[in-house]
C-alpha cells in the first residue's frame, strides 16, 4: 500500500515537473517585422522593445510580453493604433510582427481658447467675448522619422502671443540623450494682478499691461525604459506698467516694474503606465527641484520642490481606479513674487468642485481619486473620410465617480485674504470621460465642493 502511494506521488511529481518545463519553455526570436511605419525609423521602434533578435522568450507569458511592448510603442505618441502578431517558422523560431497606423504628422489647428483658467471660470464671468483667444497652432511631428517635434503657436485677441518650440528625444546613437528648447513672447491688456477671497482680480486697459519674453533650453536623459531625467534652464524678462505696479508692487521680484531672472530646474520621472494619454494601469513618480533667481540678490533666490505619485488599478470587469497625489513646498522665509505664486486652481491642480476658485500659496497638497467603468472601447470606421489617419476613429467612453482632497498653507500673513486656504478641501461627484484619437480627451463632470453642488463642468484638451 505504501509503495503504491509513493509511486503515485512520484508520478504526480514527474507530470508536474514536465508541465512546468513545457510551460516555461523558451523560444528564440528569429526576426522582428514592422509594418506601416512609413516615416518612423526602425531604430525608434526598437528603442521601445525589451527584446531583440536572437533573444529567447518564455512561451508561458508570450502574449503578455508582446502586449506590454505594444503599449510602449503606443506611448511614443506617433500612432493611432498598434497591433501585434507572431508565428513560428519552419525552424521552430519566433517571428514577431508589429503593425502601425501612423498619425498625420503635419497638423494645423485653429486656436479658440479662453483667457480664464477653465471654461467654468469664463462662463461665471458672463462669457465675455473679449476674453477669447484665437489664432493658429502648427505642429510638425516626427520630422525625419526620429520623433522630433517642431511647433509654432500664434495667438491674438485677448493676448498677443508667439510660441516656438523644438524637441528631439534622441541625439545619440544609443538613444539615451535628448534636447528641447522653446521661446515665448506675449503681451497682455487684461491681467490678473492678484487674488482676494479666492478669486482672481483683473485689470483691463487699452494699453499693454504686461510684456513677457521667455526662453527655455533643456536636456533629457532616458535610463533604460521607464526612468527619465531632465535639466532645463529658463530665462524670463518681464515688464509691467504703472497701473499694475500700483495695484500690486509684489507682482515682480524686488518690487520693480521690470525684472529678468533665471530658473534652473531638475526633474526625475519614473513612468510605468500603460497609456500616457489616458492610463488605466501602472504608476508614475515625479520629483522636481527648481532654483529661481541666480541674480546675486539673496532675498529673491529660493528653492521649490515638488513630488508627485500616480497609481492606476484595474479592478476587473472593465472597472478601474486611479489615485494621484501632488505635494509642493517652497523654501521657508523667502519672498516669492506674485507672478510665480500658484497654489490650487491652476492647470490640473484643481480640487474638482472648486473650478471657480484659486487658492494662492506656495505650499500645497492635492489628492484626486477616480473610479471609472469602460463602457465603450472601439475603433469606428468613417467611410466618407478619405484619409485612413482620420477615418479610423478610436473611441473610449468612461462613466466616472470621484472624490478629491486639497490643502494650501497660506501662512499667518494670509496676503490674499483667503477663505479656503488653511482648510482641508474636499470635492466629489460623477462625470463622463471621452477619449479619442490625437490624444483628445473630453471630460464632463457634475461636482460638489465641501458639500455644495457647483453645476456642470466641461473640459476639452489634448493630453500628453
Amino acid at each position: 500500500m505504501w509503495k503504491f502511494i509513493a509511486n503515485f506521488l512520484l508520478l504526480i511529481a514527474l507530470v508536474s515537473f514536465k508541465t512546468n518545463v513545457l510551460t516555461a519553455q523558451k523560444i528564440r526570436v528569429d526576426s522582428i517585422v514592422f509594418k506601416g511605419n512609413d516615416r518612423t525609423k526602425i531604430s525608434i521602434l526598437n528603442r521601445e522593445l525589451d527584446f531583440s533578435i536572437k533573444d529567447s522568450l518564455s512561451t508561458e507569458d508570450l502574449d503578455k510580453r508582446l502586449e506590454f511592448n505594444r503599449r510602449k510603442l503606443m506611448n511614443t505618441n506617433l500612432f493611432i493604433w498598434v497591433k501585434y502578431d507572431y508565428q513560428i517558422n519552419k525552424n521552430g523560431n519566433l517571428i514577431v510582427q508589429f503593425e502601425f497606423l501612423e498619425q498625420l504628422y503635419t497638423l494645423v489647428f485653429p486656436i479658440f481658447s479662453l483667457a480664464d483658467r477653465n471654461l467654468s471660470d469664463w462662463l461665471n464671468k458672463g462669457a465675455p467675448s473679449q476674453r477669447i483667444i484665437f489664432g493658429i497652432n502648427g505642429v510638425q511631428n516626427n520630422l525625419t522619422g526620429r520623433n522630433e517635434k517642431i511647433a509654432i503657436n500664434l495667438e491674438t485677441g485677448f493676448t498677443q502671443r508667439i510660441d516656438l518650440s523644438f524637441s528631439n528625444p534622441y541625439i545619440d546613437a544609443k538613444k539615451r540623450f535628448g534636447i528641447f528648447t522653446s521661446f515665448t513672447y506675449q503681451t497682455s491688456k487684461n491681467l490678473a494682478y492678484s487674488s482676494r477671497n479666492d478669486t482672481l482680480l483683473y485689470l483691463n486697459s487699452s494699453q499693454v499691461l504686461r510684456e513677457r519674453w521667455s526662453g527655455v533650453v533643456g536636456f533629457r536623459k532616458r535610463i533604460r525604459f521607464y526612468d527619465f531625467q531632465s535639466l532645463e534652464l529658463r530665462y524670463h524678462n518681464i515688464r509691467i506698467n504703472d497701473e499694475v505696479f500700483a495695484l500690486n508692487p509684489h507682482y515682480l521680484p524686488n518690487r520693480t516694474q521690470r525684472s529678468d531672472f533665471i530658473q534652473l530646474g531638475y526633474r526625475f520621472s519614473y513612468d510605468f503606465r500603460d497609456f500616457a494619454t489616458y492610463p488605466l494601469r501602472g504608476r508614475k513618480v515625479d520629483v522636481l527641484v527648481n532654483y529661481t533667481g541666480l541674480t546675486g540678490n539673496l532675498k529673491f533666490n529660493y528653492y521649490d520642490f515638488g513630488i508627485g505619485y500616480e497609481r492606476y488599478f484595474p479592478l476587473g470587469n472593465n472597472f478601474y481606479l486611479s489615485s494621484t497625489h501632488k505635494l509642493k513646498f517652497t523654501q521657508y522665509g523667502k519672498e516669492v513674487p506674485y507672478f510665480l505664486t500658484q497654489g490650487l486652481g491652476y492647470g490640473s491642480n484643481v480640487v474638482r468642485g472648486y473650478e471657480l476658485n484659486v487658492i494662492d500659496g506656495n505650499n500645497f497638497y492635492i489628492n484626486r481619486n477616480t473610479f471609472k467603468f469602460q463602457l465603450i472601447n472601439k475603433i469606428y470606421h468613417v467611410p466618407f473620410l478619405k484619409y485612413k489617419q482620420i477615418n479610423q476613429v478610436p473611441l473610449s467612453v468612461y462613466p466616472t465617480a470621484f472624490i478629491d482632497f486639497g490643502y494650501v498653507n497660506i501662512g499667518q500673513e494670509n496676503y490674499f485674504n483667503s477663505k479656503l486656504g488653511g482648510k482641508l478641501l474636499y470635492g466629489y461627484g460623477i462625470g463622463l470621460d471621452l477619449v479619442t484619437y490625437y490624444n483628445l480627451v473630453t471630460k464632463i463632470i457634475f461636482p460638489a465642493g465641501n458639500g455644495n453642488l457647483s453645476g456642470i463642468r466641461v473640459s476639452v484638451g489634448r493630453e500628453f
